[in-house]
């Protein structure tokens, strides 16, 4: 089960794929931006050479003209001008694009084969809309030829593409089940998530120490160290009124929420690290001492909004299920059945004019 929660928190952002993720992978090929450049690449190519393997993963293999539809998504996404402005010649846009859409591939099959392992389909409703969609062209415009023209494919072949994202959809949706979650993995997502969610109300007295005098430093550890074994030595009914005495008297500036009951959360979380860990795992009216090199804390945690208060809170759940699509993901491609291999044929796939029409379409 720990090592579950490692997986969970070790899950990587950038492989994640939320539901409206997926949808804008599927939806951004519909502006047909490139259409010209694909026609031009299809008279050069033969039919028989459309459907030839460029990459495999795992036993499935991937047609250059499949690989090009990931090309496109990558090429009419909307990261595609930080991608372009990132890299120093066109030969290196060419390799991260490649790079990019294999992994895009990765997922997909990944992806939607874990979908049909698990039996999920399209709803006739869902296939119903997907088609919608495909058919949603110009008046007067044969689909087959319209989908050759600006994908490469016919229509059949985009059709079943935008299926595969759909499933790919629904088998993460479906993975995030958060009644199937144990107690020690709903903590680890908590504890991965704390600094979004967890907070508390403290009384802090603040105090630097980033400074060269060591002697200095460490007169305000021990006094932090005194005015915190003072508190906890008094009868709660005391604790406030002389916890301000001593803040009034010494908290220095410099610390965005030192005072008597103020919030520790949001910013404060991510900025003081070892504060706001000190804090997940106190007391209530106790006081403590934290130092993180570079400033002394005397803390009085008041209240303390963690694990047990988020536990069933909608905001938390949404993290959960958001979580468990990651980890779902993260299984899936991580699996040694999608490792992917480059056939010989990939260095012939030429993206040059899907780059070159993007480039005109943003006008430069």
């Amino acid at each position: 089960m720990a090592e579950k929660s490692d997986r969970v928190l070790k899950a990587r952002a950038n492989r994640f794929f939320a539901a409206g993720i997926l949808f804008l992978l599927v939806t951004v090929l519909f502006g047909a931006i490139i259409g010209a450049a694909v026609t031009n690449s299809v008279k050069k190519k033969s039919l028989n050479r459309r459907k030839e393997c460029v990459l495999k993963i795992g036993e499935k293999e991937v047609s250059r003209e499949q690989f090009e539809l990931f090309c496109i998504t990558v090429i009419e996404g909307s990261s595609f001008t930080s991608l372009k402005d990132g890299t120093a010649s066109e030969n290196s846009l060419i390799s991260l694009i490649k790079t990019k859409a294999c992994e895009y591939a990765q997922q997909y099959v990944a992806l939607r084969s874990e979908a049909e392992k698990a039996g999920l389909s399209l709803s006739p409703l869902e296939k119903a809309m997907i088609e919608k969609k495909v058919d949603d062209i110009p008046q007067n415009e044969n689909p087959n030829d319209y989908y050759v023209k600006n994908y490469g494919v016919d229509r059949e072949g985009y059709m079943d593409f935008l299926v595969g994202w759909s499933l790919c959809e629904k088998y993460v949706n479906y993975a995030a089940n958060v009644d199937n979650c144990s107690e020690e993995e709903l903590k680890a997502i908590f504890e991965a998530n704390s600094e979004k969610l967890g907070w508390a109300r403290a009384d802090v007295i603040y105090f630097s120490i980033s400074t060269a005098d060591t002697g200095a430093a460490e007169l305000k550890k021990s006094l932090a160290e005194d005015i915190c074994r003072t508190v906890n030595g008094l009868p709660d009914a005391d604790k406030e009124r002389i916890f301000k005495s001593y803040f009034d008297n010494y908290s220095e500036e410099g610390f965005p929420s030192s005072g008597i009951n103020v919030e520790l959360r949001g910013d404060i979380a991510g900025s003081y690290p070892v504060l706001f860990d000190a804090v997940k795992n106190a007391e209530e009216n106790h006081c403590y001492v934290v130092d993180d090199g570079i400033a002394v804390f005397a803390v009085r945690v008041r209240e303390r909004f963690m694990f047990d208060y988020f536990r069933n809170t909608e905001e938390f759940l949404t993290i959960v299920r958001e979580s468990l699509k990651q980890k779902a993901t993260d299984d899936a491609i991580n699996s040694s059945k999608y490792g992917i291999v480059q056939t010989a044929a990939m260095s012939t796939v030429d993206i040059k004019p899907l780059i070159t029409a993007r480039k005109k379409l943003d006008g430069r």
